[in-house]
C-alpha cells in the first residue's frame, strides 16, 4: 500500500487505494493512471459502459479528492498522446496487451520486471516436481548476483504484488508459505525451466542484508522502477537473500 506523509498527496493515495480495491477488481479495472492534471482530449473518449483504462487527477488544490475517468484498451491505443510525461502507473494488470506495456514503457520508463530476474516455482523438499513446466504463473523469482544462477550463488528473493515485481523484505517474509519455510530455517527447492530444460535448485536463507548494501550488490533494485510508485527494495527494511545450490539428482 502506497504511504506517504505528504499531505498534498492525499488525491494520490486516495486513487491508489481504489485502484487495488476490490472494488475496482469488479469493475474491471486494468490500468490505472496518474495524472497531475486531466489529460487532453480524454473527455470526448469517456467510455460509459466497461472501464478497463482508468485515469486519475486532482480535483482542485483546495479539496484533496480525486477525479476519475475511463478508456477502453482500444481507444487508449488508437491515441497514444493520452500517456504523458509525469503520469505514474499505479496499476497495470499482466493480461493487458503487450502494446500497451511497450507504450507504457516507451513513454513513462514503466517496467513491471525486474532485470536479470529468474523465474520459477517454489517447492517444499517432499513434494512432487513436474517434469514439464507448469501452466500456472511463477510462484517464485530470483535475482542472482552477478546475474547468473550458479553453485554458490546467493539471490534476493522476488515476489509478485499487484502484477510487479518487488524485492521480499524480511517483514514480510512470513506472509508467503515458502517464506515461513525459510524464516525456519529450511531447504526450498526452487525450479525453473531454461529452453525448456528442467533445473532444480536446493534454497536456504541467509542473513538479510541492509538497504545499503541490498543497492550495492544487486544494481538492478538500486533505483526506482521507472513510473511505479515505490523502489523496488523497502528503505525501511532489510532484504531476503538465499544461496543456491545445483540439485542435479533431483532433475
Amino acid at each position: 500500500m502506497l504511504e506517504t506523509p505528504d499531505p498534498g498527496d492525499k488525491p494520490l493515495v486516495e486513487f491508489f487505494r481504489h485502484a487495488h480495491s476490490v472494488q475496482a477488481a469488479l469493475e474491471g479495472w486494468r490500468l490505472a493512471l496518474w495524472c497531475e492534471r486531466e489529460p487532453a482530449a480524454l473527455d470526448a473518449l469517456i467510455e460509459r459502459g466497461g472501464r478497463p483504462v482508468m485515469f486519475g487527477w486532482p480535483s482542485g488544490p483546495r479539496r484533496p479528492f480525486v477525479r476519475v475517468a475511463g478508456i477502453s484498451v482500444d481507444q487508449l491505443l488508437a491515441h497514444p498522446a493520452l500517456i504523458e510525461p509525469g503520469q505514474r502507473v499505479v496499476l497495470a494488470r499482466r493480461e493487458l496487451p503487450p502494446e500497451v506495456f511497450a507504450l507504457l514503457r516507451e513513454q513513462l520508463g514503466y517496467e513491471p520486471d525486474v532485470v536479470g530476474q529468474v523465474l520459477g516455482w517454489w517447492y517444499e523438499l517432499d513434494e512432487a516436481i513436474p517434469t514439464q513446466r507448469p501452466r500456472w504463473r511463477p510462484t517464485g523469482g530470483l535475482l542472482p548476483e552477478g546475474g547468473r544462477l550458479e553453485d554458490g550463488v546467493e539471490c534476493l528473493v522476488l515476489v509478485e504484488v499487484n502484477d510487479c515485481r518487488y524485492v521480499l523484505s524480511e517483514r514480510a517474509l512470513s506472509t508467503y508459505t515458502f517464506g515461513a519455510t525459510l524464516a525456519e530455517g529450511e531447504e526450498l527447492r526452487f525450479v525453473w525451466y531454461p529452453d525448456g530444460q528442467r533445473q532444480v535448485w536446493t534454497v536456504r536463507a541467509r542473513e538479510p542484508i541492509s538497504p545499503r548494501e541490498a543497492a550495492r550488490r544487486f544494481p538492478a533494485v538500486a533505483e526506482e522502477a521507472g513510473a511505479n510508485l515505490t523502489p523496488r527494495a523497502r528503505a525501511d527494511a532489510r532484504s531476503v537473500v538465499v544461496r543456491v545450490a545445483r540439485d542435479a539428482a533431483a532433475e
